[in-house]
């Protein structure tokens, strides 16, 4: 009963979890027992460190194991993550890396934004979730925003060494330096002394600031890299060698934030940039240059304490992986082996298969042993390992259930749910992660954390007390039966069919019989899902495209239609509803249909914003139903170009010459349905993502304008929409 369809965003997911480097035993025991909520795939690159994923449909957890057969990260997944990947539609082997990158950019903006107001800006998408990851931000001093950059920079230290092990080959391989045997060999954290000379190893092995060396006769301090090269030299008090303590690292790290600090205020002071000083020779522009050059230093030095000595962490795990011994017992049974391709983990008969009803029911499951029919060659009959029936809430029906002999019951059934046959037998009780049920008396076995929010309900109701209708997706709310679109998404497709026929109505007047809309599908080289909203808005609604492919519209044949605009807007349409042709089009730079865009909501506001602003750099403007409902009135019509245009996202790039305009409008199910503004969000209908080469009706296709406006013609543009 939380509220419905709440999805965490993977990459703050991915930016507050700690990073797991310990043994997945349990993992990996499940893999052994063939546990089909659990699909792994291995590298075809036979030479790597990380050789196999694992990714688990019930927790949705992605998995990475080394040549060891040890987890090197985990990281929680979307649904629509999930999916994508075990659909075979990416790489899951390429995953992780966009994870890690999307994650770095978040760190970075939250570094930037705390360095540039001392705090995380209330409008930036992922405000909440920074705080609930740091509390101590809700109410920053200095202190803390130091301290919390910080973090974030070990943070970034610690996925850079993660995403150098993602990438590197067998560990046996790599180079084996003397330098870096020799000052690994000291434990972190250690400390020694030889006369008044003391050492402290840094306790964070990962870190590039290996040992501070104090000389306690002088004072002086010195930090040294694992190759012996001094990075800092600092003076203490003589004799002090109580100072010297693991605090020493972070003391260095602030002391370098602070004078980042610093050197901005010198030239924020300044008033100025270099580049835009009047005279070269001032006091003013000589005091800024020296400040521009401190902070330029000063940068470098906290990106070599943010970043891994990747000469000295190759040593390391060249003399962890020779020293262990290599296919340990689970590793050798999925077939990886030393210096050879893997070969198949999966043996015939191992793997299982679900057949589910309509409200994700396992009624049978079915083996991959191919038995071959007697009477064609043609197929193969399928063999079944087991089946059963259920009452409405889940009880299994006695005298209707199925094991072959020699197989275990299958651990999965009423609403794809794990079994705890161990706890009052054979499906009696199920595991839904919140909450056990037991489906013989329709109950969950602990009150509902959130009874509170929904007083009409039980707090131990079972899917809204409505099992025909609902699953229940994790012990705390109903959800809709997944072949089925909800209430919403079925009043959304009558809203889009309305407009839809409409439009196509209006073409057939107006043009006598429909013509094609020509053009070429051009194949773009990419494999990646976009969006025109802010990614939390486009994961709780799966408004993505993916880019696969663009049609090219070719406007040369215009002049034939008495309506071209309204021939393409049915066009569109059309595609839309019926789930056929392309899934992105794009038009010409300044043709016909693109040039509509001049007398519109969208780009008049957009150019408001970007002429009032500094020109060199380039902006991005969200677009929705406030400029919808000003075109409605200025045109008249919602069957225009810019009414089927109601939301999505406008770009503005500045040139030598002038300013390039995109354009970027998704239309799906979510954004067709007009008059949703008027209800709660929760009840707005979710799209669809097309399925790849796949007709999906109502699946979700983009369309991109493209303008180009010289210089001379940007404020006549925009004066003339006025």
């Amino acid at each position: 009963m939380k509220p419905k369809y709440l999805i965490l965003i993977l990459i703050v997911c991915r930016l507050y979890q700690p990073a797991n480097a310990q043994p997945e035993l349990e993992v990996a025991r499940r893999l052994m027992k063939h546990d089909t909520a659990l699909t792994l795939f291995k590298r075809e690159e036979s030479n790597k460190l990380i050789v196999a994923v694992a990714i688990c449909r019930s927790t949705r957890m992605y998995y990475l194991f080394d040549r060891l057969g040890l987890t090197k990260d985990s990281l929680p997944m979307t649904p629509h993550d999930m999916n994508i990947l075990l659909s075979g539609r990416f790489n899951a082997f390429d995953y992780y890396p966009i994870a890690l990158r999307d994650t770095k950019a978040l760190r970075n903006e939250v570094i930037r934004q705390l360095r540039c107001y001392g705090r995380v800006l209330p409008e930036y998408h992922y405000y909440h979730s920074v705080l609930t990851a740091h509390p101590e931000l809700q109410h920053p001093d200095s202190t803390v925003v130091v301290n919390t950059i910080i973090a974030l920079q070990r943070e970034k230290l610690h996925d850079s060494t993660l995403m150098w092990e993602f990438n590197i080959q067998n560990p046996k391989l790599l180079p084996l330096e003397e330098t870096y045997v020799q000052n690994g060999r000291a434990s972190p954290g250690s400390r020694y002394q030889k006369g008044d000379t003391v050492c402290l190893i840094n306790p964070d092995r990962f870190s590039s600031v290996h040992a501070a060396v104090l000389v306690m006769a002088t004072g002086s301090l010195q930090l040294f890299r694992h190759d012996g090269t001094c990075i800092a030299n600092f003076f203490t008090e003589k004799g002090q060698s109580a100072a010297l303590t693991p605090d020493i690292f972070h003391q260095y790290l602030v002391y370098l934030e602070k004078k980042r600090q610093k050197a901005e205020a010198d030239i924020n002071s300044a008033k100025t940039r270099p580049y835009q000083f009047a005279s070269q020779n001032s006091e003013t522009d000589s005091k800024a240059r020296a400040a521009e050059a401190l902070l330029s230093k000063t940068d470098q030095d906290i990106s070599m304490a943010s970043s891994p000595d990747i000469r000295w962490f190759a040593t390391f795990l060249k003399q962890i992986y020779q020293s262990t011994a290599e296919n340990i017992s689970w590793l050798k049974f999925l077939g990886i082996t030393d210096y050879s391709p893997p070969a198949s983990w999966d043996s015939v008969g191992t793997r299982h298969y679900e057949l589910k009803n309509q409200v994700d029911n396992v009624m049978t499951t079915i083996s991959d042993v191919r038995v071959p029919n007697s009477g064609s060659s043609q197929y193969f009959t399928a063999t079944v390992v087991s089946a059963q029936d259920y009452y409405p809430f889940g009880m299994l029906q006695p005298g209707r259930q199925y094991v072959a002999s020699g197989d275990s019951t299958y651990r999965y059934g009423f609403n794809g749910k794990e079994n705890d046959n161990e706890v009052k037998g054979l499906g009696n009780q199920q595991d839904y992660g919140e909450r056990p049920y037991d489906d013989r008396g329709s109950r969950f076995l602990s009150v509902d954390p959130m009874s509170r929010k929904y007083p009409w309900y039980t707090p131990y109701q079972f899917s809204g007390n409505s099992p025909i209708k609902f699953i229940d997706l994790d012990g705390l709310e109903p959800a809709n039966n997944p072949t089925q679109p909800d209430v919403s998404e079925a009043l959304g497709m009558k809203v889009v069919d309305g407009i839809a026929t409409t439009a196509a109505l209006n073409a057939i007047k107006k043009e006598g019989r429909s013509k094609e809309i020509q053009g070429s599908e051009v194949e773009t080289g990419k494999d990646d899902f976009i969006t025109d909203t802010d990614p939390q808005s486009a994961k709780q609604f799966n408004m993505y495209v993916n880019n696969s492919s663009v049609f090219k519209v070719d406007e040369s044949n215009a002049n034939k239609f008495n309506d071209y605009s309204g021939a393409v807007v049915s066009v569109l349409l059309s595609n839309f509803v019926t789930g056929k042709g392309p899934e992105n089009v794009e038009f010409p730079v300044n043709g016909i249909i693109s040039s509509k865009f001049l007398q519109s909501d969208i780009l008049h506001n957009a150019l408001k914003d970007y002429l009032a602003k500094p020109v060199g750099r380039s902006q991005q403007y969200p677009f929705g139903f406030k400029e919808l409902t000003n075109d409605l009135k200025r045109n008249g019509t919602l069957f225009s170009m810019t009414g089927l245009v109601g939301s999505g996202m406008i770009t503005i790039e500045p040139t030598a010459d002038g300013i390039k305009i995109k354009i970027f409008n998704i239309t799906s199910l979510t954004s067709g349905s007009l008059g949703k503004e008027l209800f709660p969000q929760d009840s707005w209908p979710h799209s669809y993502v097309r399925a790849y080469k796949t007709i999906t009706p109502y699946g979700n296709i983009s369309q991109t304008f493209n303008l180009f406006i010289p210089n001379a013609n940007i404020k006549k543009v925009y004066d003339s929409f006025k």
